[in-house]
């Protein structure tokens, strides 16, 4: 019996560790309502099934409601379920979320009867609101895709590239700043080189699998996590932090394509201005993809952006339309919540507002999820590495899993990515250019 309450007080104490890590992961307030201030609702009550027959052009349907999780929430994540006659989908909440959240909905255009359950949380009223977003008839259109490292690309559009009438991608960085993953090379300076290479080959082939042929990607070569530096410094070249080169053409791959590049590129803010101007206009596209600066951390997606917005300033652009979204959400590394093969819901937004003016959900498939899942697991920098050489490797990489799995800081792009939708954020190039006062 002795034996009996101690494995119940040791219980106890995980749980009560658990609760309190949970509590801190996200870098907010769980229990604050996301504040969007979308116009035009309609209203519906949850009391009896949904009928959305009435939108038929494969809108982007944006529910509201309101939660309020369960004790269990603590522990297990509290989610919606969302069912119709043709199949079920679940949106995930934040550890004991309580409040205003905007889950989407938009894979049941069209449909009836549809029935919302909740596990772990409550759904506080039955009366919810709806808003619809533009359809951007994405398949017969052109779309550029900024991805500032190889992999960006795959983990924000995979979806939405490979369903474009064309795609283009240009992957920005090479990269290349050193891991330990990179064992088998013998020093630093190899293991970026190395690293860089391999990376530069992904950007370059990898967007195959999405549809994508290798001449529309190219690979501009510069180096990775210098580029506010040479925002900061446009006078001097910036080197590699780790490869010690200083020439990108190294690492640039751009002859095996017609999109045109700046022809004297260099490791320089203007130089990379200059690349953006020239393929902006030598590829006549609709819409470019990019990373949203205001929710997105890592500094050398918001400061390529920067240069992005420049040459789209420089141009004058007026008919190209901006889709954003985020790799890295600024207070975390764990969105989107939940499940791989789940449903990605609307980012946090709280009283710090971020520019954009319209929603736009990308629906994918099954198989294209499948398809997305692959694509990322052919991403040298994504998979866990050299495991098949050593027990020991193999042990600390399930021991790692399991440690974030517990804790529930589980930053798997596979999770993360890998949903049933892709959620982007419609900008103006010349408004999203004032989220810099900020950032600078």
């Amino acid at each position: 019996m002795l034996i009996l309450y101690i494995l119940l007080i040791i219980m106890f104490l995980i749980a009560f560790m658990l609760i309190k890590t949970r509590d801190k992961i996200y870098g907010y307030n769980q229990k604050k309502d996301y504040c969007y201030d979308f116009k035009n609702p309609k209203y519906f009550d949850l009391s009896s099934p949904i009928d959305l027959k009435e939108y038929t052009n494969n809108q982007t349907l944006i529910l509201k409601l309101e939660i309020k999780s369960t004790f269990f929430s603590k522990l297990f994540a509290p989610y919606v379920n969302i069912y119709s006659q043709e199949k079920t989908e679940k949106t995930f909440f934040e550890h004991s979320a309580k409040g205003v959240r905007y889950i989407d909905i938009s894979s049941f255009v069209g449909g009836y009867k549809i029935i919302l359950s909740s596990k772990n949380c409550k759904i506080v009223s039955n009366k919810v609101e709806i808003f619809d977003f533009e359809n951007l008839d994405i398949k017969n259109k052109k779309v550029l895709i900024i991805s500032p490292h190889a992999d960006d690309a795959e983990i924000a559009s995979f979806g939405l590239y490979s369903d474009a009438k064309e795609s283009l991608i240009v992957t920005v960085t090479a990269g290349e700043t050193v891991s330990n993953d990179y064992v088998l090379a013998d020093n630093n300076r190899d293991k970026s080189r190395l690293k860089g290479k391999l990376r530069v080959h992904d950007a370059l082939t990898i967007g195959m699998l999405g549809n994508v042929s290798y001449e529309n990607s190219i690979a501009l070569g510069y180096f990775n996590e210098t580029i506010k530096n040479m925002y900061k410094n446009q006078d001097n070249i910036i080197s590699s932090k780790t490869s010690e080169i200083s020439d990108i053409n190294y690492f640039r791959m751009v002859n095996h394509s017609k999109i045109q590049t700046n022809p004297l590129a260099s490791s320089k803010w203007d130089s990379l201005v200059s690349d953006f101007v020239h393929i902006i206009n030598s590829t006549k596209i609709d819409f470019i993809v990019t990373l949203h600066p205001q929710i997105d951390s890592n500094t050398d997606h918001q400061y390529i952006t920067l240069a992005l917005l420049e040459a789209m300033e420089e141009l004058a652009c007026k008919d190209i339309k901006l889709l954003t979204s985020t790799n890295h959400l600024t207070q975390n590394e764990i969105y989107p919540y939940g499940d791989i093969f789940s449903t990605q819901a609307l980012v946090p937004r709280f009283d710090t507002t971020f520019i954009f003016k319209d929603i736009y959900s990308h629906q994918l498939s099954k198989k294209k999820q499948i398809y997305k899942f692959y694509a990322l697991e052919s991403m040298h920098d994504l998979r866990e590495p050299l495991i098949h050489i050593g027990f020991i490797r193999v042990f600390r990489a399930a021991l790692k899993s399991l440690r974030r799995f517990i804790n529930g800081k589980e930053k798997s792009y596979y999770r993360r990515s890998v949903r049933t939708n892709e959620i982007f954020y419609v900008t103006d190039y010349k408004e999203l250019k004032k989220a810099y006062k900020d950032i600078k």
